[in-house]
Order: structure tokens, then sequence, then C-alpha cells
């Protein structure tokens, strides 16, 4: 008697990992929209102090300071 294989055949894909990787997405893209919306609510003398001019808020967030 043969043993039986619990293993997907090689052709399987996890129908979940789109949807995770959907789910990252928009929580990185949730996150960036609050770091972007926190930053932008700073009178410019602080974002000054920071290094930061208003227009630079979107690439701050996304990219890093340089």
């Amino acid at each position: 008697m043969s043993a039986i294989d619990a293993r997907p055949h090689r052709g399987y894909r996890n129908p979940a990992l789109p949807l995770a990787g959907w789910v990252a997405a928009f929580g990185d893209w949730r996150r960036t929209r609050a770091a972007e919306a926190e930053l932008a609510r700073l009178p410019d003398h602080v974002l000054d102090d920071i290094g930061l001019i208003r227009s630079d808020i979107s690439r701050a967030v996304r990219q890093g300071r340089r």
C-alpha cells in the first residue's frame, strides 16, 4: 500500500498570496498618507527646524531625507 502524499501538486498556488500583497500595499499607502498628513499639519517654522519645506513633504516621506 502506498503512502498518501498530502503535499500540493507542483502547479499549486495559494490564492491568498495576491490578496496578501494588496493588503500589504494598502497598509503601506495608508501609513504614507498618514505621515504626509502629520507633517502637513506642522507650522512652517517647525518644518524649517527639521530641514523641510512644505513642497518637500511628499518626497521626504516616500524617499527619506537626502
